[in-house]
């Protein structure tokens, strides 16, 4: 539910379909900046998918991010 939300406003927000690193546009994910798991059980969906915490990624950047190959400020404008 989560995910599928997260798509939902970065469509609904018009936010440009490229890869925030490389803007790679064919596969995209979308990516939240502080982690699903660092958020409270009592935060709500909306919080969790402030367009502020949402960006897309290619699926290799997604994992370099996760596996803390890439930098949060390589993101984060």
């Amino acid at each position: 539910m989560i995910r599928v939300n997260a798509r939902k406003v970065m469509k609904d927000n018009k936010v440009p379909f490229i890869c925030k690193v490389c803007n790679y546009s064919n596969f995209l994910e979308v990516c939240h900046i502080k982690a699903i798991a660092d958020f409270l059980p009592q935060q709500t969906i909306k919080e969790v998918n402030a367009l502020t915490n949402l960006v897309y990624l290619c699926p290799n950047h997604h994992k370099e991010l996760d596996g803390g190959m890439l930098p949060l400020s390589a993101i984060i404008t």
